[in-house]
């Protein structure tokens, strides 16, 4: 029974592994046969027409002309307004106006950028800085008439204008404005035409040519008796400064050495005395008297007696400034 059964099992298994698989889950990716990619961007540079050149060949391959006069075409993208910058929410254009004629410096220089195109956007366009400006309420009171006649004409310009700009080109102005991919100091503009030509030409990049690394000058040898002439200078010096330094070491230790032996003798002096003073810490290591001063009869000068005479007043004037100093002692 157990038999038959198992080898029915059996037999069932080997057909299933016969029979064809089962399909699996649908694959949720599927192959398309056509994939919209983007538009490849135009790489080509327009062709210089004359000395005029363009902003997207300034910035792409302008660095061989940095610092040089040059002229750009292009569309007025961006105008520096100051009104618009520093006007506060719900202050009018008056307001603000007489706030920049008080303070002046709240405006920045006057600037624009120049764009390829119309719609070009200003991180994308060329710098155009020192743009002229007319003078300030503050400028036309205080500045004389020569130089308010002398003052720069400032031209009529509008954002989407299509102007030839004249300046110099570089990466920092004369007031210190920078920017890595260039500007240009504004000198004149005019107006000018865009070209129809359509597509702009493929222009050949020029190479710059790297600068040679300057060499250093070769080391001159040194005559012999120069050289020991040198030494013998530098040894002589040397000699003087550690004998000037001895020599103040050794007026120091001089000094500090008459102070300890004027201390002890004036603390010997106030122990004589049966000064309370001579307990003080500053007498503390002081060598005691053996009493034969004291058993010297008057008559009799002691060794060097004006000089201790002297001593003992320089002591009693020690003794009286260290009463003074401690009240509780008196």
């Amino acid at each position: 029974m157990k038999v038959g059964t198992s080898l029915c099992v059996i037999a069932v298994a080997a057909a299933s592994a016969q029979a064809a698989p089962s399909p699996g889950p649908a694959s949720e990716v599927y192959s398309a046969d056509k994939v919209d990619l983007p538009a490849v961007p135009d790489f080509a540079l327009a062709s210089t027409t004359g000395d005029v050149h363009d902003v997207k060949e300034l910035r792409v391959a302008g660095q061989p002309l940095l610092d040089t006069d040059i002229k750009v075409q292009g569309y007025v993208i961006w105008i520096y307004d100051c009104i618009g910058a520093i006007r506060t929410p719900g202050e009018s254009k008056a307001a603000t106006q007489e706030r920049i004629d008080a303070d002046p410096t709240l405006c920045e220089r006057a600037k624009l950028y120049l764009g390829e195109t119309k719609t070009t956007p200003p991180e994308k366009g060329l710098w155009i800085v020192d743009f002229p400006r007319p003078p300030g309420k503050l400028e036309k009171e205080r500045l004389p008439k020569e130089k308010l006649d002398a003052w720069p004409v400032v031209p009529k310009v509008k954002v989407g204008d299509y102007v030839t700009i004249s300046g110099h080109f570089a990466v920092q102005s004369p007031h210190k404005e920078r920017n890595s991919d260039g500007l240009l100091v504004f000198a004149s503009i005019a107006p000018a035409r865009p070209s129809r030509s359509g597509k702009p030409t493929p222009m050949a990049l020029r190479a710059t040519a790297t600068p040679a690394i300057p060499k250093a000058p070769p080391e001159q040898p040194i005559a012999k008796p120069a050289r020991d002439r040198s030494i013998l200078a530098l040894d002589e010096g040397n000699r003087l400064l550690g004998d000037e330094a001895v020599q103040g070491s050794t007026r120091e230790v001089r000094r500090g050495a008459r102070a300890v032996a004027g201390q002890s003798a004036c603390c010997v002096w106030r122990r004589d005395r049966g000064d309370r003073a001579a307990a003080l810490p500053e007498c503390e290591g002081a060598p005691r008297s053996r009493g034969r001063d004291r058993a010297r009869p008057a008559d009799v000068p002691a060794p060097g007696r004006d000089r201790g005479l002297r001593d003992e007043g320089r002591c009693e004037s020690q003794v009286a400034g260290d009463r003074r100093s401690r009240p509780d002692e008196g």
